[in-house]
């Protein structure tokens, strides 16, 4: 009985943790991805560094978090490049 209370509270645990990394990565990502658009030959070049650190700053504002923080995990993640 209590190995399967311990399952039991281990799969809510999990889908908890789930549940939270899913709603963190739609904050942090637009939900209009589309494989289609990565295709293109214009995303194979970088976008300039002005135009990077705008929208950055505008999904920022958009999401409600400091705008050094996002800069500074895109900057960890691909150093800015595409």
């Amino acid at each position: 009985m209590k190995k399967e209370v311990n399952k039991i509270r281990n799969i809510k645990t999990i889908c908890v943790i789930f549940v939270c990394m899913v709603l963190l990565l739609q904050t942090f990502f637009d939900t209009g991805f589309s494989l289609a658009s990565t295709l293109t030959p214009s995303l194979t070049t970088n976008p300039p560094f002005a135009v990077i650190n705008q929208k950055l700053e505008v999904a920022a504002l958009k999401n409600g978090i400091p705008s050094v923080i996002l800069k500074a995990i895109a900057f960890e993640e691909s150093s800015w490049r595409q």
